[in-house]
């Protein structure tokens, strides 16, 4: 069985545990932690390698050797994410014991099941806490990737940068998701859809595919630089229409307007918008106020 926590000094510097707390409990719940998220993010060549590291004898060497100083950087921030969903996959079972007799829940004298409610709320607060611990994870790996060739070279990396939004703290810059990357993570299907069914129609499938790989690589050039701000205030506001308010789409529909006339005005800048969707002299509706829009524009 490989984990990432084995002691319950390590588990406390994650969650709240009394020193009584039998760690193994949490051992399968691990595994189960690090199959379903752990590995979505690190991949599986970096996510064995750690786990290489983390659980080989001290008397035995892995074989090949492995950067020791590299692992134990990226450690604490896999371990806080492993603390939290493992805690997450677990909780709702962990005061059950199968008897001959069946279920039965574990109590004492001096301390009693907590309520359904309270759990609930202590779950959610797990699964939430454990997306965080992801953000700070991801955060960590993009400011070291030179350190972890493997995650930059994994689908893992393209899959958890596939987007011109990539993070929950970069979507807060536009709108306010409160920096959760839970809310971010159940925006990512619709983020997908918008970018295919508004983004690309507007700037050209092979210019949409372009600039996110710039982004992977971190190698944007400067025009791009110019229509990407509004690009993502474009999706960010197309996903709050969707997802929190309607309103949120004259925004949108206002801002990839915007990114339609950058192109059209300096096309040569954009070879490959020019070679597909590029019209000459094309005309554009002057807005129109209504009483349905969120705001109106004066001398109209």
């Amino acid at each position: 069985m490989k984990i990432l926590i084995k002691t319950i000094a390590e588990l406390q510097l994650y969650l709240k545990v009394d020193s009584t707390y039998i760690v193994s409990t949490l051992f399968p719940y691990q595994e189960e932690a690090i199959s379903k998220y752990l590995r979505n993010i690190l991949g599986n060549s970096l996510t064995d390698e750690l786990l290489t590291y983390y659980n080989a004898p001290v008397a035995t060497p892995p074989d090949p050797p492995i950067n020791g100083s590299e692992m134990e950087n990226l450690l604490p921030y896999a371990q806080r994410v492993i603390a939290k969903f493992a805690f997450f996959l677990g909780a709702p079972n962990m005061d059950l014991k199968l008897t001959d007799a069946g279920f039965g829940v574990v109590s004492n004298q001096n301390i009693a099941p907590a309520s359904k409610e309270r759990v609930n709320r202590f779950v959610s607060s797990l699964e939430s806490d454990g997306w965080d611990a992801i953000e700070t994870l991801l955060r960590f790996l993009e400011l070291n990737k030179d350190d972890y060739p493997g995650w930059e070279n994994s689908d893992a990396y393209t899959l958890q940068l596939r987007n011109f939004i990539n993070s929950a703290e970069e979507f807060d810059k536009y709108v306010n998701i409160n920096k959760s990357r839970l809310r971010f993570m159940n925006f990512r299907n619709i983020m997908d859809d918008i970018e295919i069914l508004k983004i690309e129609p507007v700037i050209s499938k092979p210019l949409a595919d372009l600039i996110r790989d710039e982004i992977r690589s971190n190698t944007l050039q400067q025009q791009h630089h110019v229509i990407l701000p509004m690009i993502k205030r474009a999706i960010a506001n197309y996903v709050a229409a969707s997802e929190i308010d309607l309103k949120h789409k004259l925004t949108a529909d206002h801002y990839l307007a915007e990114v339609r006339k950058i192109l059209d005005a300096t096309p040569e800048a954009y070879p490959l918008y020019q070679l597909s969707l590029f019209i000459a002299d094309r005309s554009y509706q002057s807005y129109e106020n209504s009483e349905d829009n969120a705001f109106f524009v004066a001398g109209l």
